[in-house]
């Protein structure tokens, strides 16, 4: 993780992991970046113990910068998305109309 010690305290406290600060492969933004692939060792078991969405709470909560990971479904759905006109329909002389993404000019 690269963020700054404010967003990585908010991480630790929304998955409970607080104890990682005390961690000295851990201690600083650097080391966190060297220490990635442990890192996802770490926390992928405790991501699998919620839902996305209640992962999404917990770091609004915590004022953590996130996202969710969205299937291909929902990525069109999502408001940004639906912003940008993302999702149009395209004719075929084969299929008739589909729904496809748009080009990005």
């Amino acid at each position: 993780m690269s963020s700054p010690t404010k967003f990585w305290e908010g991480m630790l406290c929304a998955t409970g992991q607080e104890a990682l600060n005390d961690d000295p492969r851990l201690a600083e933004q650097l080391e966190r970046i060297k220490h990635q692939d442990d890192l996802i060792d770490i926390l992928t078991p405790v991501f699998l113990t919620q839902s996305r969405d209640q992962w999404c709470a917990l770091h609004l909560e915590h004022e953590v910068p996130h996202a969710p990971a969205y299937d291909s479904d929902e990525a069109l759905e999502d408001s940004q998305a639906q912003h940008l006109q993302l999702k149009v329909s395209a004719p075929s002389s084969e299929l008739g109309a589909y729904t496809t993404v748009r080009p990005p000019y």
